[in-house]
């Protein structure tokens, strides 16, 4: 077994996937994760990534004050978070490209449009967006014991700029991390990607905390791709809400601002 010895409080935590970035002992982001180890080795893999960075054995840092159980439990959901973040992000990645290539550019007629309110059936997030969300379905996954519902929706796949929003409530005793499902988003993004880059920063959304992602990428033979991601936690409910569209697109890019700085709680 390896282990990535955390920079601030010197715990060592076990390797056991490419998803540990948050200390399990202080909670912090740690250096060395996988996912930026990843962008300077492009040609390694997590068995190498281990051998270069980790530890072999469990050695004792420096002395930490030790927290309640509850981080073990954090650490699992950090993990589950950043799967289904991901899961959804990347299927309307996918359905995007697979659908919309060669496909012109976002009508301008969006730009003055009537815009409708969307929400979850059950959700607490709403938008607004020129066209309509439908949902979608996630791969089976044994993580979903730990939620009480997930609901993703995304917009029609032969429309060139894509929506999708997710929103889902953890389970009592659950704890969820917004910085761990940000990071999950992001390293699903960029798999599979050519000069991905990508910058975050902290906020406030309705009085909530939440974290605004701004990137760009290529895949495939497609040219830049860009992205906006925005994701909300209040208590065990998480929102998502990404948008996919082209570069080059003055009217696809004022679109996305538009949605994204539209995303508000309801007052449930």
């Amino acid at each position: 077994m390896y282990y990535l010895k955390c920079n601030h409080c010197g715990h060592t935590n076990a390797l056991k996937s490419e998803y540990v970035t948050f200390c399990a002992s202080c909670s912090k982001k740690m250096a060395n994760s996988y996912a930026d180890w990843k962008q300077r080795n492009p040609e390694g893999n997590f068995a190498s990534y281990c051998e270069a960075v980790g530890v072999t054995e469990n050695e004792p840092g420096k002395p930490v004050k030790r927290k309640r159980f509850y981080w073990d439990t954090r650490k699992v959901v950090i993990a589950v978070v950043a799967v289904l973040i991901s899961a959804a992000g990347g299927l309307a990645v996918e359905k995007w490209v697979k659908g919309n290539f060669g496909v012109g550019k976002v009508p301008e007629a969006w730009l003055t449009s009537e815009w409708r309110a969307f929400s979850t059936p059950r959700g607490i997030g709403e938008i607004a967006t020129p066209t309509a969300l439908h949902p979608f379905e996630l791969p089976p996954s044994a993580q979903m014991e730990y939620l009480e519902f997930i609901e993703p929706y995304r917009s029609d796949s032969t429309i060139l700029l894509q929506i999708a929003m997710t929103e889902f409530e953890c389970k009592p005793g659950v704890e969820p991390s917004l910085e761990g499902a940000a990071a999950g988003a992001i390293n699903e993004m960029r798999k599979n990607v050519r000069d991905f880059d990508y910058e975050e920063v902290n906020l406030e959304v309705s009085g909530e905390k939440a974290i605004r992602q701004t990137g760009k990428y290529r895949q495939m033979l497609l040219s830049n791709v860009l992205f906006r991601n925005l994701l909300i936690l209040k208590g065990q409910r998480l929102v998502q809400v990404l948008v996919i569209y082209p570069a080059r697109d003055k009217t696809a890019e004022e679109v996305a601002e538009r949605i994204i700085n539209s995303v508000k709680l309801k007052n449930i």
